[in-house]
């Protein structure tokens, strides 16, 4: 898969310049822009330590998504990562809460690249919140801190951790007030 280094929409690899802005496309993930022949990957979203998220399109149902798809220097290395990936993901997709980024699958991309779909937001993390706005109201502040509180009050109920809780994992979606922030839950490990 090639991707443009400045508006980040994904393409196949036989593809050579961005059809919005006519970069040269470099090379990102091994294989065509499809996971698992059912999500077409559009667009990268961000990169973390343990992986990149991408929009992507569900194929068939044409439903938009957010796909974390593990690095693969990182899956590659550790054959038992996927089956570790797979546990906290399912035990993920069973905690179903307002303030939590819902998980609705997991797969394998070429049989060895761990990928977890999740809902898609859109808006601003806290983190280009706070960028742009500076600083919040002490009321905003303690709406936004309760509900990430009961977020991921929620995941401990059912034994999981966030592991990586940061105002750059906090989604503060458009359509929704700021009561009802969305920490992005992919727990790394169980209480």
């Amino acid at each position: 898969m090639k991707e443009c280094p400045q508006c980040r929409r994904c393409y196949p690899d036989r593809s050579l310049f961005c059809n919005e802005d006519g970069k040269t496309l470099l090379a990102s993930l091994p294989g065509e822009p499809i996971i698992d022949g059912r999500y077409q990957l559009e667009q990268r979203l961000g990169q973390g330590s343990l992986g990149i998220v991408f929009k992507a399109r569900h194929v068939d149902l044409r439903t938009a998504h957010a796909i974390k798809v593990l690095t693969p220097e990182l899956a590659g290395n550790d054959p038992a990562l996927a089956e570790r990936f797979r546990q906290e993901v399912t035990a993920a997709a069973g905690v179903l809460h307002r303030n939590l980024t819902a998980v609705t699958d997991f797969g394998l991309s070429q049989n060895a690249i761990p990928f977890l779909v999740m809902e898609l937001l859109e808006g601003p993390s806290l983190a280009e919140l706070l960028s742009r706005d500076g600083r919040m109201r002490t009321d905003q502040a303690l709406a936004v801190l309760s509900a990430i509180a009961a977020g991921v009050a929620a995941a401990h109920e059912q034994r999981l951790a966030h592991g990586n809780l940061k105002p750059a994992n906090i989604m503060v979606p458009d359509n929704l007030p700021i009561s009802t922030i969305l920490p992005s839950l992919t727990p790394t490990s169980p209480l």
